[in-house]
């Protein structure tokens, strides 16, 4: 049973882009086909594909763009609108009215869900929901703040992971007040795709739990230990470049497990 003080139905916008975010939407798609959830609607806001437009000129025809981020293709399969945004035009980008079509109306409470790891979104968002907005992350905060969090913690040999829902906050990088975690162990053949997997499986359900209790979380939320947060990097291809006289075969190993599935690596042989 729900221990919301609301007993107004909920309708998520989540703002995503990548496979974590794409099974976050799959475990709350499960909700929605719950009659006994509070959640009765999603839709999804993601970065334009590849390009730009939703379509693109091959010779002399316009045909449908196939660059579409995950979380697109995964929102079009389950039939959820998708509203696609380039991420630098948000600052002016109203949010739209859930189009929940005359269902509910007038008892549907509004909130967002932030999976992006280094995007500060407009303050001004947030009082276009009326529940606010939550931010989703795969790390156990405040350690691993940043966009490539599962990479650092396979890269840095860590025995354990996990994910992370908070408060979003529009000043700091991951850094809003905690409403729940779940650990995650890592074991020494654990790659980056597959830690993904698990962690999005994880978090969505922690997602829905936290959506059906979220009176009492916000009410006994923790705030962050700013004297333990960590933060991660970009990588480029420089990071996959083997360096045999500085690397052990353990270092190696690790690198090419933090970045299976994204990038490989590479050396030069003399």
């Amino acid at each position: 049973s729900s221990t919301n003080n609301s007993g107004k139905k909920l309708s998520v916008m989540i703002f995503g882009s990548d496979e974590f975010a794409a099974g976050i939407l799959k475990k709350l798609n499960y909700y929605v086909s719950s009659n006994e959830s509070r959640i009765v609607h999603i839709e999804v806001a993601c970065p334009l594909p590849k390009g730009g437009n939703m379509s693109e000129r091959v010779g002399k025809k316009w045909v449908k763009n196939n660059n579409f981020t995950p979380i697109h293709r995964t929102a079009s399969e389950l039939s959820y609108k998708v509203h696609p945004r380039s991420p630098q035009s948000l600052s002016g980008w109203a949010i739209p009215e859930p189009s929940l079509g005359g269902r509910f109306s007038g008892n549907v409470e509004t909130i967002a869900i932030v999976c992006y790891s280094n995007l500060i979104l407009p303050e001004r968002l947030a009082n276009s929901f009326s529940l606010g907005m939550l931010h989703i992350h795969p790390s156990l905060l405040p350690m691993h703040r940043g966009q490539t969090a599962i990479q650092t913690a396979i890269l840095r040999g860590d025995e354990s992971t996990g994910v992370t829902i908070s408060e979003y906050s529009f000043r700091t990088i991951c850094g809003g007040k905690i409403l729940a975690q779940i650990p995650y162990k890592l074991n020494r053949t654990s790659k980056f795709s597959e830690v993904q997997q698990i962690l999005a499986q994880l978090g969505g359900d922690l997602m829905g739990m936290v959506l059906e209790n979220l009176s009492y979380l916000r009410a006994h939320a923790i705030l962050q230990n700013e004297s333990q947060a960590t933060y991660t990097r970009q990588y480029t291809d420089d990071d996959m470049k083997v360096v045999w006289e500085k690397m052990t075969a353990n270092d190696i190993y690790r690198r090419y497990r933090a970045f299976y599935g994204l990038m490989s690596l590479h050396t030069v042989w003399r």
